[in-house]
């Protein structure tokens, strides 16, 4: 499996596809960090007549307010997706390799471990590029210790999870329709629709406010505010994750040694 996560990194960073990913990752680094910037608050002293700016946002509390929109990500997840997965089945890659002797899970997993590894490098470099950018121009604005390390991890270990979830769901679109056309309409519908309907249907009864319990991309979001969320929620974001982690990789893999590779 080494040899074909070696061979995929590759072949991903020779084409153009990665460097455009990570140029727009660059790009919506900078958008989250200036616009973080731009939170700035005047505050004015009429008894000595001075108005004293004050940066409202540090390199201190910028992770945690980047990680609020961090679900924009998934956006650009699905182009590494698709470079590293889907582009193997319209090339003809993908049935090659098998016919070689290549067991199909050990195919899948490696797929889905190097989208994952992407993943993570995705997810570190939207906290990590902003902060620095927020703390050279408005300072880092406390002490970088053990409780702030304690904050950040907190909450993007919970976020980091949700993330790998929706990987391996991206993988198992790739893997049951080996369409990228498909993979597109399907994923970009997932992140989406759920949201949709559960807002048409709050207007029928709050009730149904509570699927958002349950809505992964809605998990993301909230899984910023770690620090506040007692544990029994932090527990039911966990097991959200998990559920969708293991249902996509189990019904992935069971779909994939099934099917016919043309």
């Amino acid at each position: 499996m080494i040899n074909l996560i070696k061979a995929d990194i590759y072949r991903v960073f020779r084409g153009k596809g990665i460097y455009i990913t990570i140029g727009f990752l660059l790009g919506l680094c900078s958008l989250q960090a200036f616009g973080g910037i731009d939170s700035i608050g005047v505050s004015s002293s009429s008894m000595e007549g001075i108005d004293e700016v004050i940066p409202l946002v540090t390199g201190r509390i910028a992770p945690l307010i980047m990680m609020r929109t961090n679900d924009n990500l998934l956006y650009l997840l699905l182009p590494i997706i698709i470079i590293i997965s889907s582009v193997d089945f319209s090339s003809g890659t993908a049935k090659n390799v098998l016919v070689n002797g290549v067991s199909r899970s050990k195919y899948y997993l490696s797929k889905l471990v190097l989208t994952m590894l992407f993943c993570i490098i995705l997810l570190v470099s939207s906290i990590v590029i902003p902060t620095i950018i927020v703390s050279l121009i408005n300072g880092f604005g406390g002490e970088f210790d053990g409780e702030f390390i304690g904050q950040v991890l907190k909450a993007f270990s919970l976020q980091l999870l949700l993330f790998l979830a929706v990987t391996s769901i991206g993988i198992f679109f790739v893997f049951t329709t080996k369409s990228t056309a498909k993979v597109n309409g399907i994923y970009i519908a997932f992140c989406l629709v759920p949201m949709l309907i559960i807002v048409l249907l709050f207007n029928i009864s709050e009730k149904f406010l509570k699927l958002f319990d349950y809505e992964v991309v809605m998990n993301i979001r909230m899984a910023a505010n770690a620090n506040s969320m007692s544990s029994g929620e932090i527990g039911r974001m966990i097991l959200v994750g998990l559920v969708y982690l293991l249902l996509s990789l189990v019904g992935g893999l069971i779909l994939f040694r099934k099917c016919d590779i043309k």
